[in-house]
């Protein structure tokens, strides 16, 4: 799995990860099956993963009423959103947070 990182137009720093050449890992939900980077330095790429987040969209003040400030807080909002979802479903929390800790992600709950 490599790690490339990508900077938003607005300087922010976020960290994405390839499986293959043609296949990356949701930053919100680290499930590895985008067909393309969820985000670039250019934006977002409009490709939505199985856990609903569509990236250039959710994740953009000017697109979504629900976005906040940050591609990353956006991302962070989903998955708090996608732990309340399966709050009652131990075996989908489980394969959350294993799939998150494979990108990086701290998951804490």
């Amino acid at each position: 799995m490599n790690k490339v990182c990508v900077t938003t137009k607005d300087g922010e720093e976020l960290e994405l990860y390839q499986i293959s050449e043609n296949l990356w890992c949701c930053p919100v939900c680290g499930s590895p099956e985008l067909n393309c980077p969820p985000r670039t330095d250019e934006g977002g790429s409009f490709e939505m993963c199985s856990c609903g987040f569509e990236f250039g969209f959710d994740d953009e003040l000017a697109a979504s009423r629900q976005a906040v400030e940050g591609v990353a807080n956006n991302w962070d909002r989903w998955r708090s959103m996608l732990f309340r979802k399966y709050s009652h479903q131990p075996e989908k929390i489980n394969q959350l947070k294993s799939q998150l800790v494979k990108v990086g992600c701290d998951v804490q709950c």
